[in-house]
């Protein structure tokens, strides 16, 4: 396309084309893990890649003295170009970006992630458009749906979670306004995937010193 590609769209690129490898037998050992905006790659453990923070997105490309040589008869290589064709003709366009997050979730580990996701991205779109007439009782069934689904594994900060329903439905019934209701959703989102990029199901090829840094924060 002529530039770079945003943080986001090289993630969900690279997951979506190691999905393809793996499925038909090649392992390329991507190092990802789930992570606030879905399963994202782990860029302390890919040094050969620049990321360049802009004022609202950041974009990703290949240091100048470690860009890998690559042979473009490489079984691998062949591959990936190939799906860049398939990925940029079917998530080019308007909803494009939202496309692609659809599908990165389509194998997220637990249904809490893709019920919280629906949360809240319904209180996004609200900042933006008016909220229908029943918003409340559409809000209300969203976060049921979320703690019907809230995953065992996180027993441990259960309490956190159970204070973020309780303010939440104590704001939304003093009608705190939608762009309250957002922040507070993913003022909690943030602080979950602090523990979700540690799950043993939320994390591939990654080393055990980065592992072991994520695990140091959590205090």
């Amino acid at each position: 396309m002529g530039k770079n590609p945003t943080g986001i769209l090289f993630s969900k690129y690279m997951v979506l084309l190691n999905r393809r490898l793996l499925s038909e037998g090649t392992d390329i050992h991507l190092p990802h893990c789930w992570y606030r905006w879905g399963d994202e790659v782990v860029r302390y453990s890919m040094p050969y890649l620049e990321w360049e923070h802009g004022t609202d997105k950041t974009y990703v490309s290949f240091r100048e003295k470690d860009a890998p040589k690559i042979d473009p008869d490489d079984k691998v290589i062949k591959t990936a170009r190939s799906y860049a064709k398939k990925f940029i003709k079917e998530y080019s366009g308007r909803y494009g970006h939202e496309n692609v997050v659809d599908e990165t979730y389509s194998e997220a580990p637990y249904q809490f992630q893709n019920d919280y996701r629906k949360l809240r991205e319904s209180l996004k779109l609200s900042r933006i458009n008016n909220p229908y007439s029943n918003f409340d009782d559409y809000v209300l069934k969203l976060l049921e749906d979320v703690k019907t689904s809230y995953p065992a594994e996180f027993r441990k900060i259960r309490p956190q979670f159970d204070m973020f329903t309780a303010v939440f439905e104590m704001a939304l019934g003093n009608k705190a306004s939608i762009k309250d209701l957002f922040y507070l959703s993913e003022s909690f989102w943030f602080y979950f995937c602090y523990f979700l990029r540690l799950d043993k199901r939320c994390h591939s090829n990654v080393s055990a010193e980065t592992l072991e840094a994520w695990r140091s924060i959590l205090p």
